[in-house]
């Protein structure tokens, strides 16, 4: 169903680019918005053989710009950018390196007066490197990208608390433990604590599925009570209920020792909060 959508998409977006290319010419910027967004079609379409070459509209929408505006231009940066950005969210391909690279050194060279682009510069290269378990080089960009939200009186923040997410579990992979937990706690001190909701780790992850369970076809759920410690951890974990297997129980008590939380904080200080319930579910992947 999902392929039939890309391809429908991809059949909308082609029509839209001929009739685009016939009104205003074929290096008319009209046509950077179309070559975009069919750019992001091709590179969402999972599974096709030829997704990757959703860098052919990327770099017809570069060579738009590249004619009329030039290489130095804000704009041909922020479409590096976004050629970037779908290729390492949508089509996860290793070349979205080029564009990402590319986009950081236009953004912290002559057009590093805009601070929100050379944020995403180091934060998008950050995350690339961390898709690629490349961790140190995760940690630098990330932690560049950080550090200018922490200066900036503009700064986003849903994408500060995005990169200190990241960072927490760059931290993890590194062995780097105090660093792991400040940018827990940090996260914690921004996000206001609420009792009545569900747990949400701070980085999602999938818990490993049983092989028993999987290899009989069970699916279910584990239901645990546990404490958030003032440090992010989960512990004091007991299982409460399960269904479709007693693997899921022990499979969500080993979940919970890879996740970390925001710790609640009372008068600026993270305490432990006891009593968070929490259901993980099992479900075979169809």
């Amino acid at each position: 169903m999902k392929s039939k959508r890309y391809e429908e998409a991809e059949r909308v977006l082609s029509g839209a680019l001929r009739l685009y290319c016939a009104s205003y010419g074929k290096g008319a910027e009209e046509l950077i918005d179309p070559l975009m967004l069919r750019a992001q079609a091709r590179a969402a379409h999972v599974g096709h053989s030829a997704r990757s070459r959703y860098k052919r509209f990327v770099d017809d929408a570069l060579e738009i710009v590249e004619d009329s505006r030039g290489k130095d231009s804000y704009l041909y940066a922020s479409l590096l950018q976004e050629g970037g950005k779908i290729g390492l969210d949508d089509a996860g391909d290793r070349f979205a390196l080029e564009y990402l690279e590319r986009s950081y050194s236009a953004f912290t060279g002559n057009l590093a007066e805009h601070e929100l682009e050379r944020f995403l510069a180091g934060f998008y290269l950050g995350k690339y490197f961390f898709s690629r378990k490349q961790y140190r080089q995760a940690e630098m960009y990330l932690a560049e990208a950080l550090d200018l939200a922490d200066t900036s009186s503009d700064k986003d923040t849903q994408l500060e608390l995005a990169a200190r997410a990241f960072l927490v579990e760059v931290y993890d992979h590194l062995g780097q433990r105090e660093k792991s937990i400040a940018q827990c706690r940090a996260i914690g001190e921004a996000v206001p604590f609420n009792m009545d909701q569900e747990p949400q780790p701070i980085f999602r992850r999938k818990p490993e599925y049983p092989r028993s369970a999987l290899d009989t076809g069970r699916e279910g759920y584990a239901v645990v009570e546990f404490t958030i410690s003032d440090e992010g951890f989960a512990k004091d974990v007991q299982i409460l209920e399960t269904k479709g297997s007693i693997g899921f129980g022990r499979a969500t008590e080993d979940y919970l020792q890879n996740v970390r939380f925001a710790p609640r904080f009372v008068k600026g200080k993270a305490v432990d909060t006891p009593g968070r319930k929490m259901k993980v579910s099992f479900n075979i992947a169809r």
